[in-house]
């Protein structure tokens, strides 16, 4: 399922792939990258994302301090595609 969210800073897309009603797999297609501060903190962001959310199994986790924008564009886009999924 692949999703994108709209952030101030730019564009979160993620691939969520499921399997017998888990998450297996989060691709992130797309992190803000207007400049490299955001580079420097989408990626540690969505990976620290990714893990938590892989180990929950919900979009319901902590946001990653110093990355708000791209926690609540990852956390919205992965929301969506659990909601089109059910």
């Amino acid at each position: 399922m692949l999703t994108r969210a709209h952030t101030d800073f730019g564009d979160v897309r993620l691939r969520v792939v499921t399997a017998k009603g888990r998450i297996t797999r989060i691709d992130v297609l797309e992190v803000p990258h207007g400049n490299e501060v955001d580079r420097q903190l989408s990626w540690p962001a969505v990976r620290t994302l990714t893990r938590e959310v892989l180990n929950v199994q919900t979009a319901d986790v902590d946001m990653v301090s110093g990355a708000t924008y791209t926690s609540t564009g990852y956390l919205t886009s992965l929301q969506a595609a659990l909601d089109q999924l059910t």
